[in-house]
């Protein structure tokens, strides 16, 4: 039973995904998002792999399991170090939603239709965007932020969501599931294969060298210039101080978090955006977010957190509401909020206690 009840699960989940990747076309463009998202024409904008199964197309991990990674506890809610601020249903078509805090959101979805907020999700102006479907969302501040997902399309805002510019398209063979920048001109883009960095707000961009034993991309962080994180699908954590020229990497043992993947292994779901993320405040403080089916038992979602450096962690259950399936995950960069989402269009904020 747990085993058909997991099947279903994961069988409702990519059925839910591709409907949402589907509604991905514009009618403004001349293509649809449909075929850059690896439909009928998957070559049609340039987008031919998007999120798809990569098992064995990489070298084999050879990091050790660390000694340090944490176990996988049930964390009780009043012992939570998280507190739910906000629980809302946001009614525009969303594929992310991010929280700066508690007043600052910005939504990117299908048809390239962006929102932003400054009063916590009462209000919903829309910024004024031309592009393909959004689905990967970064947030610097109040007036700095980040998008990427079908057609190539990478966008950027300087004023709070209210208007974004398009840079020139960049091709990572797929579709942008990830985008991290530090401030208006330094960032991380990447796909399920491939990492690029620019250092000129998008004008040119140089691919990085992934981590030995990365299969697919699961989440990325830019802290500065030269110190990056990334997490892989399979729960390898690597870490960079040289601007991606070196790698170190550490085996957080997925296995311990129950969840698994489309083939029953430990891990996230590589055809599903957005479960995972990572934020860094400092060089020695910084959380890991990620979510997915456990058999038998639903979604969860946990976090892992460091303080001091990724040397170590401790790991919690976010207290979620019974029922609630956590299909997306944002991380502010102070490390302090965490939105999660459904795909029925609900939003929880979470506040970090400590």
């Amino acid at each position: 039973m747990k085993r058909n009840s997991l099947l279903c699960a994961i069988l409702v989940i990519a059925m839910i995904s591709l409907i949402i990747l589907a509604g991905c076309s514009d009618a403004k463009m001349a293509n649809s998002n449909a075929a850059a998202l690896g439909g009928d024409d998957p070559a049609a904008e340039g987008g031919s792999e998007e999120f798809e199964d990569l098992e064995g197309e990489a070298a084999e991990d050879t990091a050790e399991p660390s000694a340090q990674a944490p176990e996988a506890e049930d964390t009780p809610l009043s012992e939570s170090s998280w507190s739910i601020v906000l629980d809302t249903e946001i009614s525009h078509p969303t594929n992310m939603a991010g929280f700066l805090n508690e007043s600052f959101v910005i939504t990117v979805g299908p048809y390239g239709e962006i929102h932003y907020s400054v009063d916590g999700g009462q209000t919903w102006p829309e910024g004024e965007n031309e592009s393909m479907c959004r689905f990967s969302l970064d947030i610097v501040d109040e007036n700095i932020a980040w998008c990427g997902g079908a057609g190539n399309n990478v966008r950027s805002s300087v004023d709070g969501g209210k208007t974004w510019r398009a840079l020139e398209d960049v091709d990572l063979g797929g579709g942008h599931a990830n985008i991290d920048f530090i401030d208006d001109t330094t960032g991380w883009l990447a796909a399920q294969k491939k990492l690029v960095a620019t250092n000129d707000a998008g004008e040119s961009w140089s691919e990085l060298a992934l981590p030995e034993g990365a299969k697919s991309i699961a989440a990325i962080c830019l802290r500065t210039a030269n110190d990056g994180y990334l997490l892989t699908h399979d729960g390898l954590f690597c870490k960079t101080a040289d601007g991606g020229a070196a790698w170190s990497s550490q085996d957080l043992e997925m296995a311990n978090y129950e969840i698994v993947d489309t083939k029953q292994k430990p891990g996230l779901d590589k055809n599903n955006i957005a479960l995972a993320d990572i934020s860094f405040s400092d060089e020695n403080n910084g959380i890991i977010i990620f979510s997915g089916v456990s058999p038998g038992k639903g979604f969860k979602t946990w976090c892992l957190r460091t303080g001091d450096g990724g040397a170590s962690w401790t790991s919690e259950q976010l207290p979620l509401p019974e029922g609630f399936s956590a299909t997306r995950v944002f991380t502010s960069g102070d490390c302090n909020y965490i939105t999660v989402g459904s795909h029925s269009q609900r939003f929880i904020l979470l506040k970090s206690k400590e």
